[in-house]
């Protein structure tokens, strides 16, 4: 039997996932479009297996009791992802994980924070039309000494049909959780290296607004804001607070209430236009 290896490196993390299938083995590639590596020594190696039965494939990880079945490709991209992120923090306890969209202007990263459901990943692919860089859409592993943020490059997940001004591209994998966008398919390249924060934005949706709007908060508040986002904050000096009260000490930290697609990146896109004319100065 055939098997198809993709290989590559997340924080500095060599990963391997072995398929039984190239369809499978292209699935995961297309999700997957991270930073290639040709190490020989892979941390995570994983093993995705196609079935001939009702439950579509197997997952395990080598030298582990992790095993798993998955319904469909899409719960399968699912289980993986959601163990692999787990085993990031275990590996790279030094580092914050916070659960954000993080986009760059080529310079600073840019932080869209908040609970599931709020619009993050959507107000991420919109604001890729906008001239921004992909760094992740859920997934923020952060270097407290700069403080810097790394990419997560997988592909940028939507839970549903954006607005026709921000199409899906062709190339998009659907599957029962959602459109999952690849890297290449993407309307400006990802970032690729580690980047300072600029600001962080936290992102509220209601169903009423009419207008996208923003309003600075304070340290003690954006601190507040930020850490129940945080994943890994047992593994950091004082349960992870000192790290919220780190982060949103000098960076500024906005609500951001978002309404219309157009309208709420139009609106992003003149703070963060403001700040690096501030930063200039």
């Amino acid at each position: 039997m055939s098997i198809y290896s993709h290989t590559f490196a997340i924080v500095g993390i060599n990963v391997r996932i072995d398929c039984d299938s190239l369809s499978l083995y292209d699935t995961l590639v297309k999700n997957f479009a991270c930073r290639a590596t040709v190490s020989k020594s892979f941390a995570l190696q994983y093993y995705a297996k196609s079935l001939d039965t009702v439950v579509g494939f197997a997952l395990s990880r080598r030298d582990s009791d992790f095993h798993s079945t998955a319904r469909d490709v899409g719960h399968l991209i699912y289980l993986l992802e959601s163990d692999l992120v787990v085993q990031l923090q275990l590996l790279r306890a030094d580092l914050l994980f916070l659960h954000s969209a993080v986009i760059s202007d080529g310079r600073l990263a840019y932080l869209l924070t908040g609970p599931s459901g709020a619009g993050k990943s959507t107000i991420c692919w919109g604001l890729l039309h906008h001239d921004f860089h992909y760094l992740s859409d859920e997934l923020a592993p952060i270097s407290l000494e700069q403080p810097s943020v790394s990419p997560y490059s997988h592909a940028l997940c939507l839970k549903s049909s954006p607005p026709a001004a921000y199409p899906a591209p062709d190339q998009a994998i659907v599957t029962r959780r959602g459109i999952h966008i690849p890297l290449p398919a993407m309307p400006t390249p990802p970032s690729g290296s580690d980047l300072p924060i600029g600001s962080i934005f936290f992102v509220e949706h209601q169903e009423r607004n009419k207008r996208a709007s923003a309003e600075q908060v304070g340290h003690a508040e954006a601190a507040t804001r930020l850490y129940p986002n945080i994943l890994n904050a047992l593994a950091h000096n004082n349960d992870g607070l000192d790290a919220a009260l780190q982060l949103t000490r000098d960076v500024e930290c906005y609500r951001l209430d978002t309404a219309d697609l157009a309208d709420t990146c139009e609106l992003v896109v003149s703070i963060v236009a403001n700040h690096s004319s501030t930063l200039r100065r």
